[in-house]
């Protein structure tokens, strides 16, 4: 059942069959270009599958954004801690101890 998904997985499930839909009523509306009224009726049913499909891709992303902003079991939501990247260093790790000293390295020359 599509209600059972999860939210990722809801939302590229509604961007592909938007694509699809797109696909064939772009060869509907060419096989229609003689006829008008058919013609028409193939943009009116595009129109309305895409606002429909618009509001329920809406409600998913509305959704996947309360699950980022729901806080995590310590109060803070996932993604707010920041993690330096690995070359940065360790917390209480002294970065001036690991590199010479410009004068030393003047000094070796």
């Amino acid at each position: 059942d599509f209600e059972q998904l999860d939210a990722k997985t809801k939302y590229m499930l509604l961007q592909r069959a938007q694509e699809a839909w797109f696909g064939e009523s772009r060869l509907k509306a060419v096989e229609a270009k003689d006829d008008l009224g058919a013609f028409v009726n193939v943009q009116l049913e595009m129109f309305l599958r895409h606002v429909r499909t618009n509001k329920e891709i809406d409600k998913v992303k509305r959704h996947m954004a309360e699950d980022v902003a729901r806080p995590a079991e310590d109060g803070l939501a996932e993604g707010e801690i920041y993690r330096p990247p690995s070359f940065v260093g360790q917390p209480g790790q002294d970065v001036a101890d690991e590199a010479p000293a410009p004068e030393a390295s003047r000094e070796g020359k």
